[in-house]
């Protein structure tokens, strides 16, 4: 695989190793090669080197499996929980820019009728 992207590098005159963007520039080109990479693996063998290696990686789900199954975004994760509680309901992190308690009532309220 190594090879075969510092080709594609060279040829593309990107830094595929170094540069996000350049690699964004040639996912057409990367994804040929990752996708039979993966179809000779198993899942527990990509699991096992892209672990090893660092990569930012996870499973194909569905928001609902997300949900209900990973702890990371639940209430349990400090992001996820309620922040403020005021006359009109809770605030949650999604809400962190509201400055004072008119913002989050407006906010709260949703847009007039």
């Amino acid at each position: 695989m190594t090879e075969v992207m510092e080709q594609l590098a060279d040829q593309e005159g990107l830094d595929l190793s170094g540069n996000e963007g350049d690699r964004f520039k040639a996912r057409a080109k990367i994804h040929p090669h990752i996708q039979a990479w993966c179809q000779r693996n198993s899942f527990n063998e990509i699991k096992r080197i892209w672990n090893d290696l660092g990569v930012c990686w996870g499973p194909y789900q569905t928001f609902k499996e997300l949900v209900e199954n990973d702890q990371r975004v639940s209430e349990a994760n400090p992001m996820f929980t309620k922040l403020i509680k005021l006359a009109s309901g809770n605030i949650s992190r999604r809400a962190v820019l509201l400055i004072s308690k008119e913002s989050a009532d407006r906010y709260l309220r949703g847009p007039p009728a």
